[in-house]
């Protein structure tokens, strides 16, 4: 995971002034722009560098994927509405059992 910044984030022309760790402003922001249209897909599409340059040296990429899909449906879930963050998952677990080859039980957010 990156290391949480405390500075001004210039964001698509917008500022940003937070604490929290870089690759959680980039999944907000992703959702707060995309809303309903929103996909795990569209995400690692459009943020492939970020999320290559957040591999550290010790991680395993096979866990990579686990790591910014919890990551992306625990932002999903609070930052969208509930009907949206439904469908959102929902298209989640569609990508992953289809791609990845995991179980549908596998996307289960608690």
């Amino acid at each position: 995971m990156a290391s949480p910044v405390s500075s001004i984030l210039i964001y698509n022309n917008k500022y940003l002034v937070t604490n929290q760790s870089f690759d959680l402003l980039v999944i907000i922001s992703y959702l707060k722009e995309r809303g309903i249209k929103s996909s795990y897909y569209g995400f690692l599409s459009a943020n492939h560098d970020i999320i290559i340059n957040s591999i550290l040296s010790t991680d395993k990429c096979e866990n990579l994927n686990t790591i910014w899909f919890h990551h992306f449906l625990t932002e999903a879930k609070s930052q969208l509405g509930w009907k949206i963050f439904v469908e959102v998952k929902n298209k989640v677990c569609h990508f992953l059992f289809c791609k990845v080859r995991v179980t549908p039980g596998k996307c289960v957010l608690t």
